[in-house]
């Protein structure tokens, strides 16, 4: 297979930058976006890479202090169900 050279200044250009990194912007553009520069071995600029999976920090301190404060375990799926089967029961659900 050839060796091709990529000038990667358009891609790395402020422009484009605000193009792509727009959040309201269609995720079939940018899933195609990034599969083209994946597939010609260019690595992702900052604006197009994907978020880590799960949750947030945030999001995790939240559901630490609930856990601390109830004395539950809201990660297990046993406490899940129970409590969707009670929320369910009083008409919650």
């Amino acid at each position: 297979m050839a060796t091709i050279a990529v000038d990667d200044t358009i891609i790395l250009s402020p422009r484009v930058a605000d193009y792509m990194g727009d959040p309201k912007r269609d995720r079939r553009v940018k899933t195609g976006f990034r599969l083209a520069l994946e597939c010609l071995g260019i690595p992702l600029p900052d604006y197009i890479a994907r978020k880590e999976a799960g949750r947030t920090d945030g999001a995790r301190a939240i559901t630490a202090a609930f856990n601390a404060d109830h004395g539950i375990n809201t990660h297990s799926k046993h406490v899940r169900a129970a409590l969707a089967d009670l929320a369910a029961r009083e008409g919650r659900g």
